[in-house]
């Protein structure tokens, strides 16, 4: 039901790892040894972050501060063999902005060092899965656009 159209990359690929129960390290880091398995959970909850952005109309130069809000994923890994849990999201440690909605965790990270660490797994796509049936339709599509 879920499988994408086209072949996703690693940071897509981790709104799916919903469906993962473990994850395997790819280098040894802060708390993480290199080939081991580490249990995995998913969280979603409520986000806030200040932005700067751009001023619609504006100078190129001027910008605002945003506050964005909405729910967020959350990626732990852990707490097993001794190991505190670790929480991945897409704050800055110590970001205030973020406020204490974050998940308790030992330590927070960047979703960006999940994937410098961690195998993030193939998800596989719609043509993959089902290569008749995805031609079929796209030559349906083709008709239609034409």
């Amino acid at each position: 039901m879920r499988a994408p159209f086209v072949r996703l990359n690693e940071v897509q690929r981790l709104g799916h790892l919903d469906e993962e129960d473990t994850i395997v390290c790819k280098a040894t880091g802060p708390g993480f040894t290199e080939g081991k398995r580490y249990k995995l959970t998913t969280e979603t909850f409520d986000g806030r972050k200040v932005e700067s952005r751009p001023r619609p109309n504006r100078g190129p130069d001027e910008t605002e501060e945003v506050l964005v809000t909405g729910m967020e994923l959350a990626i732990l890994i852990g707490p097993d063999d001794n190991m505190e849990t670790h929480c991945f999201t897409q704050f800055e440690r110590g970001d205030k902005s973020a406020g204490d909605c974050r998940p308790a965790a030992s330590h927070h990270h960047l979703l960006s060092e999940l994937v410098a660490y961690f195998v993030i797994p193939d998800v596989p796509d719609a043509p993959t899965l089902n290569p008749l049936k995805y031609k079929a339709n796209l030559a349906r599509l083709r008709v239609l656009e034409n």
